[in-house]
């Protein structure tokens, strides 16, 4: 995760282009480059899904192997070049999700 996180978070579409927290408040600059107007928690739960599916990936895997007997250096960062894509759902389970949407909106 150490190697990686920064790499992963600063790709993710939250951090490349904030939303405001709260259109409410939004300055009439559109400062983007505030942190304060960022959803960083997104940004957060995203980064770590993609690690999740890099830890998955069969071309990370000699890696991790690597990573078990040689620890990295304190504070050493790695580029991540191709974080795997999300799988799509199952239909089946899609439409379930489709389904339960209603239902709570009725």
């Amino acid at each position: 995760c150490q190697l990686y996180l920064v790499s992963v978070l600063t790709q993710q579409p939250t951090w490349l282009e904030p939303q405001p927290l709260d259109n409410n408040n939004v300055n009439d600059n559109n400062n983007n480059d505030n942190p304060s107007t960022m959803d960083i928690g997104v940004a957060l739960r995203m980064t770590f899904h993609a690690l999740d599916r890099m830890i998955d990936a069969p071309e990370y895997r000699n890696e991790l192997i690597r990573l078990r007997s040689l620890k990295p250096n304190l504070g050493e960062r790695r580029a991540a070049h191709d974080i795997p894509l999300p799988r799509p759902l199952p239909p089946q389970q899609s439409q379930q999700n489709h389904d339960n949407n209603n239902n709570n909106n009725n």
